[in-house]
């Protein structure tokens, strides 16, 4: 019995001395951790709870950005549309008649130019939910409303004669998608510290994200064409209204920059594959967008 007494003890002990060893390890990995030693703390100077606060905040790990946090999302997206196929028909309705019958037929201007122009912009208007560090979901709508007049007067045998033509364009889209960051979600708290000027921590903290997104749009198109002897005659006058309904999907490639605690601006390019009318409503998009979260 006093054998098997004396085991156990021993036992016990070895087992209190490895404990006490771990919690010794713990502690010294914790303090490494947080990269103050006994010997520094008893020489570094003693800090305020509202300074030790604000010194938390500033190195704020970036998971801590993106967790549980919500995001709107507003802005332009320049878009460059093909249109061949309702500038095929208005060459077929318009130029390819007109232009042989009446002398000095100018080509009306369509949307077309305004695509090679690059002027066409839709408004995009969102919101979004961060899953994790790497991931986040959102939703977009929005749409343009957008109208090319053209009023010109040619002469026939010395009568005057005036042509309008007006082309309109109206987009209502929803659309869903996710953004994936290689790299993680942009953290700007994460260089308050250095001394770089506020644009260069902003593209410092700037991350690069992947998106893909579907969307469904409707459009309508108006075409209004009239002919008149002015103050005379109106010699004819004709009104076409289309409308389509047609589904997409986009792949894009952005940027996130971080310009403030709750804010950053996203620049982004991507381009979008149609299920029909692919010829007229494919189109290449660059975005600009602000992003707040909340």
């Amino acid at each position: 019995m006093v054998g098997a007494s004396g085991l156990i003890w021993g036992g016990k002990a070895a087992m209190r001395k490895i404990l006490l060893i771990v919690i010794a390890t713990v502690s010294a990995c914790a303090l490494l951790k947080g990269g103050v030693s006994r010997a520094d703390e008893a020489k570094a100077p003693q800090v305020q709870p509202a300074q030790t606060s604000e010194a938390a905040k500033e190195t704020a790990s970036p998971s801590e950005e993106w967790r549980n946090r919500w995001y709107f999302f507003w802005g332009p997206a320049n878009v460059h549309a093909e249109l061949r196929e309702s500038q095929s028909e208005i060459n077929r309705q318009l130029n390819d008649i007109y232009g042989r019958i009446i002398p000095g037929w100018d080509r009306p201007r369509t949307f077309l130019n305004l695509s090679n122009e690059w002027l066409l912009y839709d408004l995009h208007l969102g919101v979004g939910r961060d899953i994790n560090e790497k991931l986040s979901v959102f939703v977009d709508v929005g749409g343009i409303i957008g109208k090319v007049n053209n009023d010109d007067t040619y002469h026939i045998i010395g009568i005057p004669l005036h042509t309008r033509i007006n082309f309109g364009r109206t987009v209502w889209f929803i659309a869903a998608g996710l953004d994936y960051y290689p790299w993680g979600k942009p953290c700007l708290r994460k260089y308050a510290q250095t001394q770089m000027c506020g644009l260069l921590r902003a593209l410092r903290a700037a991350r690069p994200f992947l998106e893909g997104a579907i969307g469904h749009v409707h459009v309508r198109e108006t075409a209004d064409v009239s002919f008149s002897i002015p103050d005379v005659i109106q010699i004819a006058k004709r009104r076409e209204v289309l409308y389509h309904d047609v589904n997409y999907i986009s792949p894009r490639v952005g940027l996130e920059i971080p310009v403030g605690k709750d804010d950053s601006v996203v620049l982004a390019a991507g381009y979008l594959f149609f299920d029909s009318h692919a010829k007229d409503f494919n189109n290449l998009s660059l975005y600009v967008l602000h992003h707040h979260k909340f």
